[in-house]
């Protein structure tokens, strides 16, 4: 439902997921959004998280061709694989890394890991093309200000302030707003999940970042009110330990974005 209701009602061309058990539960997930009238292909390796989840994506073969894709493993230790896709949509090329990185359960040096990991890549794909048009998205586990996100990425919120090399964080705007975020931790919320564009987002070329189009999907039905005067409402979970809560979703709110393909 979440889903099919993103992009106005359309459903979302390109979609990055996190949690992901296997193949077949992706298989389920094409079928039950058969309804958006979107040919929904997939991207997905098993990854060796312990957990037995892994990361994805699916893309509307009718708006974007894939070209490639791979597959980034933080071989130091067992954890969701880094997706990595690059699509054609018109003339245009861009690309798409999709993460889950380690829980905040786990030492902040594991999420620094991955963050050097990915950024290996990203400067790879700058020194190529300074140019180049690419999303991050995912679940961090961090927000925006802290070491992984700003340092080992090497992210920053304003488009208008970036240094070279510096990627845009699109989240930032909603960290600063005390009532809102992705996740609810001790009654308070958090900006978990990220949306970080190349400096070649934020140019007229190529494919480009809808300015202040980063938002988070929230509709009433995906949030529940707790039964207490000092308690905020939250994301309504589906599981809470080995609880199991059939009128729930998820316990981060999804974010999105709109990217423009300009004609040659």
């Amino acid at each position: 439902r979440v889903i099919s209701d993103m992009n106005s009602g359309r459903g979302p061309d390109v979609l990055g997921l996190c949690e992901i058990e296997n193949l077949d539960v992706l298989k389920l997930l094409v079928q039950h959004l058969a309804g958006t009238g979107r040919k929904y292909e997939i991207v997905h390796e098993d990854s060796p998280s312990y957990r037995g989840i892994d990361c994805a994506l699916l893309y509307d073969s009718k708006v974007v061709k894939l070209d490639r894709s791979r597959i980034h493993r933080v071989e130091k230790f067992a954890t969701r694989d880094i997706v990595e896709a690059r699509f054609t949509s018109g003339d245009h090329s861009f690309f798409v890394f999709v993460n889950h990185w380690p829980s905040r359960r786990n030492p902040e040096s594991d999420r620094m890991t991955v963050a050097a990991i990915l950024r290996q890549r990203v400067d790879e794909l700058l020194k190529n093309d300074p140019k180049v048009d690419f999303a991050i998205l995912g679940d961090l586990n961090d927000t925006p200000t802290n070491a992984s996100v700003s340092k080992g990425l090497r992210t920053w919120g304003n488009p208008d302030e970036l240094r070279p090399g510096v990627l845009f964080n699109s989240m930032w705007k909603l960290h600063q707003d005390s009532n809102a975020g992705t996740y609810v931790y001790q009654n308070k919320w958090d900006v978990l999940d990220h949306i970080i564009l190349s400096p070649g987002m934020l140019d007229d070329d190529g494919v480009s970042w809808v300015r202040d189009s980063s938002q988070v999907v929230k509709a009433d039905y995906q949030m529940f009110v707790p039964n207490s005067a000092t308690s905020i409402p939250r994301p309504s979970r589906s599981y809470l330990g080995p609880r199991f809560f059939g009128n729930g979703y998820s316990d981060h709110l999804p974010v999105e974005c709109r990217l423009r393909v300009h004609s040659r």
